[in-house]
């Protein structure tokens, strides 16, 4: 009886430090579609045009994509890239969280907008978790993994956006780069 006491005392204690303890993961109002990226990490990207496309707007013609767009939640631009030449929608696309000053954005919900020639653009909503504190980095770790993929599924036919974890770079300036060389000569 006394050993579940203490059980029941210890957890209470972790379930209440964990609660106050955010490391940015809580908010208020999140977008309804969104998927996480930790702030280290690449967004891979591109536009999906499902077989059923063709057949719901009896059309022959490939949407082709023309550019792309981050933007913040209040609409305010932080990268811009266009394309000279259409790309195909079979191309993926990278954004490495880099805004047009040459910063990395900080943490915080964007809409990745594609622009196409042929239909309207299509978005994609990405929150960017700051998992490089040095006051907190044990539970900013553990709060990277608390914001799940929130994506409802895309009706039959429509153009969608599909967003993976296309790598990581070094977050803290840290890094190590092991290279050898090798020479054989002949005698």
């Amino acid at each position: 009886m006394k050993r579940m006491g203490v059980v029941g005392f210890a957890l209470t204690v972790l379930l209440s430090v964990a609660a106050f303890a955010d490391c940015g993961c809580g908010s208020a109002a999140l977008p309804i579609e969104y998927v996480a990226f930790d702030s280290n990490e690449i967004v891979g990207f591109s536009l999906v045009v499902p077989g059923e496309y063709f057949w719901v707007y009896s059309t022959a013609d490939t949407p082709l994509v023309t550019g792309w767009r981050v933007e913040t939640s209040d609409g305010q631009v932080v990268r811009n890239v266009q394309f000279t030449e259409p790309r195909g929608h079979w191309e993926s696309f990278l954004w490495d969280l880099i805004g047009n000053d040459g910063n990395v954005v900080p943490p915080g919900f964007y809409h990745l907008i594609i622009e196409t020639q042929s239909v309207d653009s299509l978005a994609a909503g990405i929150e960017v978790l700051s998992c490089c504190q040095t006051h907190c980095m044990a539970c900013c770790c553990a709060c990277c993994t608390c914001t799940p993929v929130c994506w409802p599924p895309t009706p039959r036919g429509e153009l969608y956006v599909e967003l993976w974890n296309a790598g990581t770079r070094s977050c803290c300036g840290i890094g190590i780069h092991v290279s050898a060389e090798f020479v054989f000569s002949a005698p």
